[in-house]
């Protein structure tokens, strides 16, 4: 924006980490009065640090994220902060007027009810919210658009959720 975008023409979008991020960005410019974006795209999103997840213990065995570290990531993350600060866990902060969201997540993921649990908190806040599930899709497989049909219909259905945004205006 300060480059003289405006924010109505910005849609933010993340994966993983990054997911987490864009959606934290959303309560940072709210706190800074600060336009917010067109829209918010997450690929398999981390929401929630505070590991009262259950797919995070659950799905371990059908995500090959889990075998990477990550168990041990987030306390190390967290450094002692507050894991219910929304900044760090998206989930938890209040979504009232926020963007139009879409989150697009595998069922055998470990954040796969850090998606699922934001899209409820999200209808409940009347967000449009739209959430995309697959089945046993690896973490962001979005990123394997070359090998995946899965992954190419993603990536038509963001692109859709694009055009509708930018037509809504």
């Amino acid at each position: 924006m300060s480059k003289g975008f405006k924010s109505e023409n910005i849609i933010i979008a993340g994966d993983s980490a990054g997911g987490n991020l864009a959606l934290s960005s959303i309560y940072k410019l709210r706190e800074e009065e600060i336009s917010l974006p067109a829209a918010v795209i997450t690929l398999s999103s981390s929401t929630d640090l505070t590991e009262e997840s259950k797919t995070f213990y659950e799905n371990v065995e059908t995500d090959a994220i889990a075998s990477g570290g990550i168990l041990w990531c987030v306390p190390a993350y967290l450094a002692g902060k507050d894991p219910y600060n929304p900044l760090i866990s998206p989930l938890f902060g209040d979504l009232k007027n926020f963007p139009p969201l879409l989150l697009q997540v595998s069922k055998s993921e470990i954040l796969y009810d850090h998606s699922t649990r934001l899209f409820d908190r999200a209808k409940k806040a009347n967000v449009n919210v739209t959430l995309q599930e697959w089945d046993d899709m690896p973490h962001v497989f979005q990123l394997n658009d070359d090998k995946l049909p899965e992954a190419r219909e993603s990536l038509k259905n963001i692109g859709d959720f694009v055009k509708n945004v930018f037509k809504e205006e």
